[in-house]
């Protein structure tokens, strides 16, 4: 079993065994202001080797969005999968097993973001930038003028 690809997207879905991307290879999200609301879509693919496909072996899987210290800003999402074998699949052939998941998330303050996807002992990362884009306004105190002259 591995791990195929892990892809962050504007939007996800899965449709019939296939994966469906919107605004796929996301790598640099852009906001004004922080924390940011962000809307992602994560497309996930497992390539299961046929001897481990059926038998209703379940398999977990869990994914994992954190921050550049590796801390995770949201929880950590779990989840289990089966694998059947379609009848028409030639023999031997590997099973793909696509997953989607969009989610707002809210991204703390600029900085490197990495998502995590494992499956058994097999991980991938991929990861993006959020950025700050505007102006800056950077808010200096009066200077209080000074006089020769002194209070009684």
């Amino acid at each position: 079993m591995q791990i195929e690809y892990v892809i962050l997207a504007d939007a996800a879905q899965v449709q019939n065994g296939r994966m469906f991307i919107l605004g796929g290879g996301l790598n640099i999200w852009r906001s004004g202001v922080y924390p940011a609301q962000a809307l992602i879509g994560l497309g996930v693919s497992v390539l299961v080797d046929w001897g481990e496909a059926g038998g209703g072996k379940r398999y977990p899987m869990n994914i994992t969005i954190m921050d550049e210290a590796g801390i995770p800003i949201v929880p950590p999402i779990n989840a289990q999968f089966q694998v059947g074998i379609p009848q028409e699949a030639p023999k031997g052939a590997p099973q793909r097993v696509p997953f989607a998941l969009n989610a707002a998330i809210s991204l703390p303050r600029p900085g490197r973001y990495a998502v995590s996807a494992t499956v058994g002992t097999h991980k991938k990362t991929v990861t993006f930038d959020a950025i700050f884009i505007g102006q800056q306004v950077n808010i200096v105190p009066p200077s209080v003028p000074e006089t020769s002259e002194r209070g009684n």
